[in-house]
């Protein structure tokens, strides 16, 4: 019986995003409690809303899918969910918490919040029956 078709949507982590800004945050504090200057307080804080900012542009969702071509697993990735193209899919790292996805060289994390449970367990699972072939 040939297995069913892969399509997961990825949007963005809160989780990630969450702990990114504790990290910027931190890092600001750091800089006012050591600063002799109050310039450099106000540069990191330029620096954090700047980040803040990208990480509100990049909030899209993605598109992931596998299908099967024979024997061959073939790898898709879309922007719209319409337009599809073909990408290099491999396992950087596989665990119940974190996985790592490398597409066509960009590393992209998927955390339990950035798509459906069942969704990211069949991902897990594409991807262990495509390291093991």
């Amino acid at each position: 019986m040939p297995k069913p078709l892969i399509a997961i949507a990825i949007r963005r982590s809160r989780l990630a995003t969450g702990a990114e800004a504790i990290l910027g945050v931190s890092l600001v504090a750091y800089a006012a409690i050591w600063s002799s200057t109050g310039w450099s307080v106000i540069i990191a804080l330029a620096v954090l809303l700047r980040l803040i900012g990208c990480l509100r542009a990049t909030s899209r969702v993605d598109y992931l899918r596998c299908r099967l071509e024979g024997e061959l697993a073939v790898w898709e990735r879309s922007h719209d969910g319409r337009h599809w193209t073909p990408t290099a899919c491999r396992a950087r790292r596989l665990g119940p918490w974190v996985t790592a996805v490398a597409l066509s060289g960009q590393v992209l994390w998927l955390w339990p919040d950035s798509s459906e449970n069942d969704s990211l367990r069949h991902l897990r699972e594409a991807l262990l029956d495509q390291a093991a072939a």
